[in-house]
């Protein structure tokens, strides 16, 4: 099976590169010749590239699966993270949407609970490493002297996260958190959710407070995180921890003393893998574990 990787010199493409069998075609600037013969196309570049080339490389035969955020909105695409809905893809999938990275760390922590307890409400501060930026936030946190993406600078400071906001005051990227939770879980739930930039390479962490529907216990909630997979719990994550790690961080859970339904947790992962080119890399391995790669 001939696999390719569009935007494969950005930061995501090149750790998707150390994933896949060497054989794998690495394509930086996409042309059509560069898709012909490919059987699965994986696409780390921009939502402008995804928007322009996923259709061709659909009319072509070949799977897609998009780590862009343009097609994660769009009804009828599979916004997948394996552990959690991976039952989802089917021969009929064509293409998938692999999540926003604070997204998927997130949920790996919340799922199990919200499957055992159900949620009424989280509250959230994410705390995003400049590798979130690409290549150019990585140099805005060695030097000042360069082309920043950021609006401040990021060393010995830190800042809320710079995208536009809507009329509320929410930023894009934390728009995308609570429209792809509600997605990927189907529930309405309240996210409420404050995205901040912090001068760390790689990893990004999340503050989480959890208000449950169904009491639980610490015990009971612990057993839960420590049966689920890809999630490791330990009493300090850090991002120097998760950094290059395949796992999610949680700490144990912190039982709020004043309501017995309500529990905080502390998740850290390295967005650059579980967050992003490692869950892609697992949608391909479900689809081939599963034999969905059959041409139509």
């Amino acid at each position: 099976m001939q696999l390719g990787i569009i935007g494969s010199s950005g930061l995501v493409g090149q750790e998707l590169a150390k994933l896949c069998p060497s054989s794998c075609r690495l394509i930086q600037r996409v042309k059509k010749e560069d898709l012909e013969g490919l059987d699965v196309a994986f696409f780390c570049a921009t939502n402008e590239v995804s928007k322009t080339w996923i259709p061709i490389a659909l009319e072509m035969g070949i799977f897609v699966i998009d780590s862009s955020s343009y097609f994660r909105d769009k009804k009828g695409i599979p916004l997948i993270i394996p552990e959690i809905n991976g039952h989802l893809l089917d021969k009929n999938t064509r293409l998938v949407s692999s999540p926003n990275c604070t997204a998927t760390v997130m949920l790996m922590a919340l799922y199990p609970i919200y499957k055992a307890f159900g949620i009424e409400k989280v509250v959230a501060s994410t705390y995003q490493a400049a590798s979130g930026a690409g290549k150019n936030g990585l140099m805005a946190l060695e030097t000042e002297e360069t082309l920043s993406p950021f609006p401040y600078p990021l060393q010995k400071n830190l800042f809320l996260h710079e995208s536009p906001k809507d009329q509320l005051g929410y930023s894009e990227e934390e728009n995308k958190v609570i429209f792809e939770i509600s997605k990927i879980l189907h529930s309405n739930f309240p996210v409420e959710i404050r995205s901040v930039r912090v001068p760390v390479e790689r990893c990004h962490s999340v503050s989480l407070f959890i208000t449950l529907e169904k009491e639980g216990s610490k015990e009971e909630i612990d057993l839960l995180l420590s049966n689920m997979q890809g999630l490791k719990i330990d009493p300090s994550p850090c991002p120097l921890l998760a950094k290059n790690s395949y796992m999610v961080w949680t700490t144990p859970a912190r039982m709020d003393r004043f309501n017995k339904k309500s529990l905080s947790l502390f998740v850290v992962a390295d967005q650059l893998l579980k967050g992003a080119a490692l869950n892609a890399y697992q949608i391909y391995e479900k689809m081939k574990e599963n034999q969905l790669f059959i041409r139509q």
